[in-house]
């Protein structure tokens, strides 16, 4: 609840400038105090943009949610990720009512979005295929090539632009709606052996996997501490909940890590902030894998298979959703 933190928050907003605040889950329209946080946190830092980022299909949870939007200039705004196509249809028809005449935008590619072109590009051309480095050349390529593209391989530069590109809805009253269908993600930290069904982590070396780490300006705040990153801050929860096999050393090395207090002295918090800024590798980077390769991943809500981990001899068992 808002209130069991509040205190907190307020001291922070003493000491720290933030320019864009991210609020996450899980699904955060789910907490029924989704509101005082969100009203909380612009009061405190009414300058800065917050992006509630969401799966869309809580949006009537919350009546008074549009109107702080429509009050923000665009300061607030929603930024919905389907990760899969199995809600669009029903969210997007709640769009159809939420928004007042909605103007629609795609927004430009990023290098991000250009890899994963890349790769899917590199999977499936013909070896007398011209380079198509970026989703800007598919316009360039023969018309033979850009059909086969997409009636076969269901890739071409509309498909691209609705399910990998983010587009953005502007409606009347300057509510600002940002929808992604990507699928696609980055390597997680934790690691799945099909082999062993044990879950573990990744020894990379810490320098390699920050250089590819996408999260290295995301910072979190936990229950009122801040973290350098979401894994850092996670990982020991997750290994409460799920057997995860790790070394001795490796256990001591992600317990070690020491978030921000906002009852640091000025000097303390100075140079934890200034580690950030200056982009200062962890030991816990080690954690995450060095290869950041985008891999395809659908979402849905059907209950998959349970898993049998055997770890300390003890047998565990995991509900994966």
């Amino acid at each position: 609840m808002w209130n069991d933190h509040a205190d907190i928050y307020k001291e922070w907003a003493t000491k720290l400038k933030i320019d864009r605040i991210g609020i996450i889950g899980g699904e955060p329209m789910l907490n029924p105090d989704f509101m005082s946080w969100l009203t909380g946190i612009n009061s405190l830092w009414p300058t800065s943009e917050i992006e509630i980022v969401t799966n869309g299909s809580q949006l009537h949870r919350h009546p008074d949610l549009y109107n702080t939007l429509a009050n923000s200039h665009q300061l607030i705004h929603v930024k919905i990720s389907f990760h899969g196509v199995g809600q669009k249809q029903k969210v997007m028809k709640d769009l159809d009512t939420w928004l007042v005449h909605p103007v629609k935008k795609i927004v430009n590619h990023t290098a991000y979005t250009d890899a994963l072109w890349a790769t899917a590009w590199n999977n499936i051309r013909d070896p007398s295929w011209p380079n198509c480095d970026t989703p800007q050349d598919f316009v360039n390529l023969p018309k033979y090539i850009q059909q086969e593209c997409d009636k076969i391989h269901h890739m071409s530069l509309d498909i691209w632009e609705q399910e990998v590109c983010d587009t953005i809805f502007y409606d009347a009253n300057n509510v600002k709606v940002t929808v992604n269908l990507a699928n696609y993600f980055a390597a997680s930290t934790i690691k799945f052996d099909p082999t062993t069904q044990r879950l573990t982590v990744h020894n990379s070396i810490p320098a390699k996997a920050f250089a590819v780490c996408y999260s290295k300006s995301c910072h979190h705040f936990i229950r009122g501490r801040l973290y350098k990153c979401g894994p850092v801050g996670i990982l020991p929860e997750f290994y409460q909940q799920f057997p995860i096999e790790m070394s001795d050393s490796d256990r001591n090395l992600m317990n070690a890590y020491v978030p921000g207090d906002v009852n640091w002295d000025d000097q303390q918090l100075k140079q934890f902030i200034d580690d950030f800024n200056n982009l200062k590798v962890i030991p816990q980077c080690k954690f995450c894998p060095e290869n950041m390769q985008p891999k395809k991943f659908e979402a849905g809500v059907k209950k998959v298979k349970f898993l049998k981990i055997h770890q300390n001899s003890m047998d565990h068992t995991i509900q994966t959703l």
